[in-house]
């Protein structure tokens, strides 16, 4: 007995019947999201004297990205005191990134400034990540 024509037409009756197609499957949504702290020694910078700041950066994103991690020291009224750019880090869902990086803020025309966050992809510039405010830095005898 010939299976073959049967099982052909077994299948076309039930996407029919169904009103269905086949085709593949859809594909997984990547999504792209992040953690993120600093700890800024000393408490109360002083103009001239080194500040440290302590980032942690976690991938909880569903997928993998090369991403430009960019960290800017900038007053309320977007006066920038520093900016660091890391180009190319490479997150794995999970990843933890950590940087230790220091700076001695010279010419300080604000009270205070804030910390921003930012995550990049590093193939089209699209912003993944922005914490516009991760920690603030007072300044001492300002």
């Amino acid at each position: 007995m010939e299976r073959g024509p049967l099982i052909a037409i077994a299948l076309a009756s039930l996407t029919a019947g169904c009103g269905g197609t086949i085709g593949s499957l859809p594909a997984e949504e990547v999504s792209y999201s992040f953690n993120s702290s600093v700890a800024v020694t000393p408490d109360k910078p002083v103009e001239g004297l080194r500040v440290n700041l302590s980032v942690e950066v976690t991938s909880t994103s569903s997928s993998a990205v090369l991403g430009d991690v960019i960290i800017t020291v900038v007053s309320d009224d977007s006066q920038v005191l520093y900016e660091q750019r890391f180009d190319e880090v490479p997150f794995q869902p999970a990843d933890v990134w950590n940087l230790n990086q220091g700076f001695n803020p010279t010419a300080v025309k604000a009270p205070s400034y804030k910390v921003q966050l930012q995550v990049r992809r590093h193939d089209t510039g699209e912003l993944i990540y922005d914490q516009p405010e991760l920690a603030r830095l007072t300044f001492k005898g300002m």
